[in-house]
């Protein structure tokens, strides 16, 4: 019969997943030795667990030979542990160096003499064991708060995580960060899996699922992860508290704020209307439909489909789309166009798209082909065709043309 126990966690039921012999050591072969070492794993968070040491004297298991034998590279987890230091930095919003850091669970100190001698850090230890390095800075009693906690490799040889975690929380200041690193257990980990052994204190192996449940138990606010993976984490449970000169610069901002959006919209209100009014200004002035009334009376039957044409064309050029583009379809009809109508026609079915005149279009807009330039000097210029009378042109057209003919007068060129 399968033995069931209770999650420590979130209290699910937990079934027996797998038994390893208990003088198995992290990164070593299993031995062939009695499977007696029993591991759990939650039905519903996915944690998994063993309750060897449950009962044990850990002060006896971590002892000179441990440090010796088990876990020799003393000075191998003070890189990773700068790490979440900066990732609870990140929560906290400040830097480092302004910040209260202690070591949960320090093991021989070395971060902490590095922090103290190398990078001038308020760094302070505690462990179940007395440091051999950082030995100045070693609290066996936590009685006080910090503003970032850290423990790089040690949450796994915790036997009661919901309590640990709990307690470590009550150690922060207000706004205080607590990161961590161990290792991603999933439920295809196994017994092979090499970070198993209860010989090294490994009984507490902690999935995804249990990190967000210890997370929501705790009231978490926000957290961060390091490239996505949720053994190294770093979690922050209340608001930043703010000194008093920071808090006097937010209340500024938060004033300031207030006022910019009570006061835009009547600062911007007159400008919006004045720009209406021009606009509406300015279309009633190039309006064509006034011109197009206009040449709807009777004029020379024989020159009304080559002026109209070249009116239209001018009206395209001078005014802007959404003005003409009706006025100037029902013209088209009206005149019989059998070029320009359809086209029209099926831009009123395009109603999306706005359209635009084509080159050859734009051309036909100047009589340039009457013009013939020799050494600077033209036998008829722009100024003169505007003038005719039966040019056809409207008076905002012929006014355009005028202007355009002032400001290109220029001195004729001299041949050479």
């Amino acid at each position: 019969m399968i033995e069931t126990m209770a999650c420590k966690i979130c209290g699910a039921p937990s079934h027996e997943t797998f038994r390893i012999p208990a003088s198995k050591k992290t990164g070593h072969p299993i031995p062939d030795l009695p499977d007696d070492c029993p591991y759990y794993e939650c039905s519903k968070c996915g944690f998994c667990f063993s309750t060897l040491l449950d009962s044990a004297d850990h002060t006896t298991i971590y002892d000179e030979s441990y440090w010796t034998g088990q876990d020799p590279d003393w000075h191998g987890r003070v890189s990773e542990t700068l790490r979440l230091v900066l990732l609870a930095s990140g929560l906290v919003q400040r830097p480092p160096d302004s910040l209260e850091i202690l070591d949960f669970g320090c093991g021989m100190g070395t971060f902490v003499e590095t922090c103290r001698r190398n990078l001038q850090l308020d760094a302070w230890g505690t462990d179940i064991i007395k440091p051999k390095f950082g030995a100045d800075y070693f609290l066996p009693n936590v009685n006080r708060k910090f503003d970032i906690i850290v423990a790089c490799e040690v949450m796994e040889h915790i036997p009661t995580p919901s309590e640990t975690f709990r307690a470590i929380r009550g150690m922060l200041k207000p706004g205080g960060a607590f990161a961590f690193q161990t290792a991603e257990y999933d439920r295809v980990s196994g017994r092979d899996w090499w970070y198993v052994g209860p010989d090294n204190g490994h009984i507490s192996l902690y999935s995804r699922g249990a990190l967000d449940s210890l997370f929501k138990q705790l009231g978490g606010r926000t957290r961060a992860m390091w490239r996505d993976y949720p053994g190294v984490q770093a979690w922050q449970f209340e608001q930043p508290q703010l000194n008093a000169e920071e808090g006097r610069f937010r209340a500024l901002e938060e004033k300031l704020a207030a006022v910019h959006r009570s006061t835009s919209w009547r600062v911007t209100a007159p400008l919006r209307g004045i720009g209406n009014i021009f606009r509406r200004t300015t279309d009633w002035v190039l309006s064509p439909a006034r011109v197009l009334r206009r040449r709807s009376e009777p004029r020379l039957a024989d020159a009304a489909t080559k002026d109209k044409t070249a009116a239209s064309t001018n009206i395209m050029f001078f005014t802007s789309p959404p003005l003409w583009r009706s006025s100037f379809a029902a013209h088209s009809r009206a005149s019989g166009n059998p070029v320009l109508g359809p086209r029209f026609r099926g831009d009123e079915r395009r109603r999306g798209r706005r359209p635009h005149p084509k080159f050859s279009s734009l051309k036909k807009s100047f009589p340039l082909s009457s013009m013939t330039m020799k050494a600077g000097k033209s036998t008829t210029s722009m100024r003169q065709i505007a003038s005719m009378p039966s040019s056809g042109y409207s008076r905002v057209s012929t006014f355009l043309m005028q202007c355009s003919a002032r400001l290109a007068a220029a001195p004729p060129i001299e041949a050479r």
